[in-house]
Formats: C-alpha cells, structure tokens, sequence
C-alpha cells in the first residue's frame, strides 16, 4: 500500500518533471469590441458547439490591451496602454437573464502566437449600471501544445456586453490568462 501512495505521489513529477521545471505566465488583458479588426467567421468553425444548421448567433472581433494598474491598491489606472494583440470570439446566447450560460469560443492573437480557448460565460447581471448592459463572467479552457512544450491553461473574464449598442457603454473585458509551459 505505502509503495503504491508513494508511486501515486510521484507519477506527476515523472510524467511533466518537477513543478519548479515549469514556467507559469499570467497576462492581464482588456479587450474592447473594435471594427477595425477584419472579421475571421472561420474561428467559429473550430468551435466544439459550431453546427451550421444552428451557427453561433454572435460574433465579436476585438482588440487586445496591456493596461496599467496603481501597485498600491491594484486599481486599473489606464486600460489601453499598448496594443498587444487580436481576438475572435463566437457564442450561442439563448437568454441574456442573470443566470443564463452560453459557449464561447475565442481565438486571441498575441506576438507569441496564437491561442485558442473555450468553456462557457455566465450572466451576472442585466441591469448595472443600467437595463441592456450585460455583466458576465468566462471560464476558458486553453488546450496544449505538447511538440512545442506549451501544457496550456485557463482564460477568465470579467465582461461588459452591449447587446443594444447603448449610447455611452462598449462591449469588452479584463482578461486573466495563465498559461504553462515546460
């Protein structure tokens, strides 16, 4: 029994190597909806809930951001300092009620490459700061490369959709990437 514990311990540092062997990068991005950024409806294809006879009913091209936040108490002070990248997003939305989820897609395209993610958003809110402005939250899964050593990651979100196009308000996100490579 002790033998198999101690295996079971130590299968994963055999497989992927030690933990500290790891590089972890965590990226803190804003996107903003963004017409300059040439429509791609070919990302949705790639999406696992994609069927042409019911394709996502939208699709959102956006710019990504670095942004600058004040070390003291981690308020974002600039939110578009640099432009660092491109992102393409699909979803199916059947409800936009607080609670509602939808699948979403997302391809980004950063100076290191490109990254796909997928998981679900989640609505938070109809109603703040006033009816039509949506708040949501995304879980993204972010798959693996294992030739190229990237053992992939997760994507978060915390997301303003304008689905009425309300004067004042645009549709975008901070986004958390953490990502692993070997």
């Amino acid at each position: 029994m002790r033998k198999t514990l101690i295996l079971f311990l130590l299968l994963p540092l055999l497989l992927i190597g030690p933990a500290w062997a790891l590089q972890e990068s965590v990226l803190l991005l804003r996107s903003m909806e963004d017409p300059s950024v040439p429509p791609a409806p070919e990302v949705c294809f790639n999406a696992s809930f994609y069927d042409a006879a019911a394709p996502p009913n939208v699709r959102l091209y956006a710019s990504l951001w670095a942004t600058q936040t004040r070390s003291s108490d981690g308020i974002v002070v600039r939110d578009m300092v640099r432009r660092v990248g491109t992102a393409w997003a699909c979803t199916k939305i059947t409800s936009l009620a607080p609670g509602a989820t939808a699948p979403f897609y997302m391809e980004i395209e950063l100076a290191d490459g490109r990254l796909a993610a997928e998981g679900s958003c989640l609505v938070a809110s109809n109603s703040i700061p006033v009816g039509g402005i949506v708040l949501a939250g995304c879980t993204l899964s972010i798959p693996g490369d294992p030739l190229s050593g990237f053992l992939g990651g997760l994507a978060t979100s915390n997301s303003v959709f304008n689905p009425y196009n309300l004067q004042g308000y645009g549709t975008g996100s901070f986004w958390t990437l953490h990502l692993y490579n070997q």
